[in-house]
């Protein structure tokens, strides 16, 4: 089975529209005042360091800031964002998990559940996860991107290919929803469709290495030796130190000068 996708993880994880400030009540309750002033100097040093890159002293921020306020959804949010990133996934699930108690129809906390239970294999829930991501928000590129890798994974070659005609309506010239269709062919045999659209993908980016060593691979199994040589060449031109584009054009011009 072909297995060979662009994954689109990136940067979302911190995505965030959030400012994290509390307001005072209507009702001045001078106790309340000074836990919303502690909260938000907490947060803003929480954000501060999160994006200097220093998760550990950011997480403690946030952390204080919940022993405060327990329904702070930014400070949960962006706690589980920090725990994402350095790789504690299970926590940083209940916190993402607490966002959606909290306002269940937040965008972000679903696209990133569905992210981590996609990454761990988890492939029902994270398509639970996403589907309501793309109903909060049908704008976002990467959630159709990964909607579309997810229903790859459970065998629906139906909704993969709507999610990824979804992500192209949103940005027509993404080299990675192009890769991705033609692998979503390609794990199913259907040659002529994979390479097209990994042509696309490399007509949008002349240097997409893997799309180039894709359509070698698809135009072998075709039994096409010379179009697949061409592609893996072309592949190593680009970089001569991919191996596996390496040791293919060397099997495919070994074969050909004993033959």
């Amino acid at each position: 089975m072909f297995n060979f996708f662009c994954f689109n993880f990136g940067g979302c994880f911190n995505k965030c529209a959030c400012s994290g400030n509390l307001k005072c009540p209507d009702d001045y309750d001078p106790t309340a005042a000074k836990e919303i002033e502690a909260v938000n100097m907490k947060y803003a040093a929480g954000v501060e360091n999160q994006s200097e890159g220093n998760l550990d002293e950011a997480i403690l921020h946030y952390e204080e800031c919940i022993k405060i306020r327990k329904d702070h959804i930014d400070s949960h949010f962006s706690l589980g964002s920090c725990l994402k990133e350095k790789g504690y996934v299970k926590a940083a699930i209940i916190h993402f998990e607490k966002v959606i108690e909290i306002d269940p129809k937040h965008h972000l906390a679903h696209f990133n559940l569905g992210i981590l239970y996609f990454k761990h294999h988890r492939f029902v829930i994270s398509l639970k996860h996403l589907l309501k991501a793309s109903e909060l928000d049908a704008t976002d590129l990467d959630t159709w991107i990964n909607l579309a890798l997810v229903h790859n994974e459970l065998g629906d070659l139906h909704s993969a290919v709507h999610a990824s005609m979804k992500a192209l309506e949103i940005n027509p010239c993404s080299t990675d929803v192009y890769f991705n269709l033609g692998s979503t062919y390609h794990d199913r045999d259907l040659h002529e469709d994979a390479i097209k659209y990994y042509s696309k993908a490399i007509e949008l980016d002349p240097c997409h290495i893997n799309a180039m060593f894709c359509t070698g691979v698809a135009y072998q199994e075709k039994n096409e030796t010379s179009k697949a040589l061409e592609y893996y060449l072309r592949a190593c031109e680009i970089d001569p130190h991919f191996d596996k584009a390496v040791e293919a054009a060397r099997k495919l011009l070994n074969g050909c000068s004993q033959t």
